[in-house]
C-alpha cells in the first residue's frame, strides 16, 4: 500500500476546513482536506445564510469580533461579491422587550465600527413605511440598516475549488479507520468512497470536524484542554410573509433574535432556534416544540400568523462552540478558539472551536500562523485579494454580467438567471453555454437545475449525486423523490 505525505491533513469539510485547506495549499504547502460527510453539509448546511457583522454581539460588547466580522464582510464582498446580497435590515422594536435607546445606541456602534461602508442606519415610522406594511399595527418603529446574506455551503465549495485549484488534494466521503501519531508526523488510514484503504501521513493536523473526530481522538489517548458543547439550531422554510427582498430581525419572549430572510421561490427562511443539544432529539430535524415556537415568535410580529401547517421544508444540525461553564451554549460569543496539542513539540494537533462564517478567512490565517514551526518554508498570506471561483467580475460587474447573459439566452427567467449568478458568478456562462447547442434554449432538468450546471457540479464540484447537486447551491427544499430519481440518472 503507497503512502501519501503531506504537510498539512485537514479532517472536516466545512467552511473553516475548507478555509484553512485553500490558504495553506495557496502558499505552496501540500494539503489533504477530508471528511466523511459531504463539502459543506453539516453546519454551513443549515444556518440562516447570514453574512453578517454581528450586530447581537454588540450587547455584549464584543467589540473587536463585530470590528473584525465587519473588515470579512467586506472582503467577501471584494473576493465573491456574486454570492453575497446587500439587504435592507428591519429590526423591528418590541417596546415591552427592547429598549429604543440602547438599540439605537448599538446600531451607533454597529456605524462606527464599520457597517457605514453600506450606509447609516436609520429609525422609520413602520405605521409610514413600506416595510411596515406586513406587520401588526402595534409595531410603530423599526430600525433600517443594510447587512449581507449568503450561503454558507456554497462558501465551503467554493474555497475547497480554490484549495484544489492550489494543488491540494480533496476527499469528501473518506471514513475514518485509523488515526495514529507518531514520533514527527500523523499516520492515517482511510477509505474513500468507491476505493480501496489508502495510508497518509501529515506533519500537523487541523480539527475542524467538531464531534466527528473527537471520539477517534480519545481514543488514540488525546485529550483538549477545552470541551466542545453542540447546539442545535433549526430553522424552518415557509411561503412568502411579504413582498421584498428585505430581512426582519425580531425578538422572542426568551429575548433571542430570530430572522426572516427570503430565499426565492417565493419562499422565506425562518430561524434560527437554538438549543444547547443532549442528545435527546433528532439532530437533523427541529422537534415539534421548536416549530412551534418558531411559528409563533413570528405571528407576534406579522399581521398573518404562521401557523405548522404552512411550513414547507424544515432542517436542522449541530454547531459546535467551545464550552463556557458559566453560559448555555446558545450565548456563548463566537470568537474562534484555536487548541493546539504538541507534546514533545512534535506532531502538532490544532482543534478549533467557535467561530463565523464571515471570519473564517482571519481564522484560517491565524491556525497557519499558530503551526508555522512545524511546516515547510512557505509563502505569507496571500487571500485577502485573491477572487474565489467566479469572482473575478469584468467591468460592470453582476449587472453587466446579468445583461450578457439575458442577452445570450433569452428564455431564461430573470429570477433563474439571479439564482445562477449568485451560485457561479463569471463562471455562470460558460457553464450554461457548455452543454448547450449554439442558438438553443438551455436544457433544463428536474428540479429547476440545467444540465449544463449539473455537468459543472459533476466534474468541478465533487457532487455524486442529486441531494449532493441540490446542497451545492442551496436547493434541497425542492427535493422530490420523483425529482431525486431522475436527476440521479444524470451521475450515472
Amino acid at each position: 500500500m503507497n503512502t501519501d505525505t503531506f504537510d498539512l491533513l485537514v479532517i472536516g469539510a466545512g467552511t473553516q476546513g475548507t478555509g484553512i485547506a485553500a490558504d495553506a495549499a495557496g502558499r505552496g504547502l501540500r494539503v489533504c482536506l477530508l471528511d466523511e460527510q459531504d463539502i459543506g453539509e453539516s453546519t454551513a448546511n443549515v444556518s440562516s445564510r447570514l453574512l453578517v457583522g454581528g450586530l447581537r454581539y454588540l450587547e455584549q460588547w464584543h467589540l473587536g469580533l463585530v470590528r473584525q466580522s465587519l473588515a470579512e464582510r467586506q472582503t467577501l464582498l471584494h473576493r465573491a461579491g456574486f454570492l453575497v446580497q446587500i439587504r435592507p435590515f428591519i429590526q423591528v422594536v418590541h417596546p415591552e422587550r427592547m429598549r429604543l435607546w440602547q438599540s439605537r445606541l448599538l446600531m451607533h456602534a454597529y456605524d462606527w465600527l464599520g457597517a457605514r461602508t453600506l450606509g447609516r442606519h436609520s429609525i422609520i415610522d413602520l405605521n409610514s413605511h413600506p416595510h411596515g406594511t406586513p406587520l401588526r399595527r402595534e409595531f410603530a418603529t423599526g430600525l433600517l440598516y443594510r447587512d449581507c446574506t449568503g450561503y454558507d455551503a456554497r462558501l465551503a465549495v467554493l474555497n475547497a475549488r480554490l484549495a484544489h485549484a492550489s494543488g491540494a488534494v480533496i476527499r469528501p466521503g473518506a471514513r475514518l479507520l485509523r488515526l495514529r501519531r507518531a514520533h514527527r508526523s500523523w499516520e492515517i488510514e482511510m477509505e474513500a468512497a468507491g476505493s480501496s484503504t489508502q495510508r497518509l501521513t501529515a506533519a500537523a493536523l487541523v480539527n475542524t470536524a467538531g464531534p466527528w473526530v473527537e471520539e477517534l481522538l480519545r481514543q488514540t489517548g488525546i485529550t483538549s484542554h477545552c470541551r466542545a458543547r453542540q447546539v442545535k439550531i433549526s430553522h424552518l422554510v415557509v411561503p412568502a410573509l411579504y413582498e421584498g427582498d428585505q430581512v426582519y430581525v425580531l425578538t422572542s419572549g426568551n429575548g433571542h433574535r430570530i430572522c426572516v430572510n427570503p430565499i426565492g421561490d417565493g419562499l422565506h427562511l425562518v430561524g434560527a432556534a437554538e438549543n444547547d443539544f443532549g442528545g435527546q432529539s433528532d439532530p437533523t430535524a427541529p422537534s415539534a416544540g421548536e416549530i412551534s415556537w418558531l411559528c409563533q415568535t413570528v405571528s407576534e410580529y406579522f399581521a398573518r400568523p404562521l401557523h405548522e401547517k404552512d411550513v414547507v421544508h424544515s432542517f436542522s444540525g449541530l454547531r459546535t462552540v467551545y464550552d463556557d461553564p458559566g453560559r448555555p451554549g446558545t450565548q456563548v460569543a463566537r470568537h474562534f478558539l484555536l487548541d493546539l496539542d504538541c507534546p514533545d513539540c512534535h506532531s502538532p494537533l490544532l482543534r478549533v472551536y467557535g467561530g463565523r462564517v464571515t471570519n473564517y478567512r482571519r481564522m484560517g490565517e491565524s491556525a497557519l500562523q499558530i503551526l508555522k514551526p512545524w511546516l515547510p518554508e512557505h509563502s505569507g498570506r496571500w487571500t485577502q485579494h485573491t477572487p474565489l471561483p467566479g469572482g473575478a467580475m469584468t467591468t460592470g460587474g453582476a449587472a453587466g454580467l446579468r445583461k450578457e447573459l439575458q442577452s445570450r439566452f433569452p428564455g431564461i427567467p430573470a429570477p433563474q438567471l439571479d439564482r445562477l449568478i449568485s451560485s457561479y458568478g463569471s463562471e455562470t456562462a460558460s457553464i450554461l453555454g457548455n452543454a448547450t447547442p449554439a442558438g438553443a434554449a438551455p436544457a433544463v432538468l428536474p428540479m429547476g437545475l440545467f444540465a449544463g450546471e449539473v455537468q459543472h457540479l459533476r466534474d468541478h464540484e465533487w457532487a455524486h449525486n442529486a441531494r449532493q447537486a441540490l446542497r451545492r447551491v442551496g436547493l434541497e427544499y425542492r427535493a422530490t423523490p420523483e425529482g431525486l430519481a431522475e436527476l440521479d440518472r444524470q451521475f450515472h
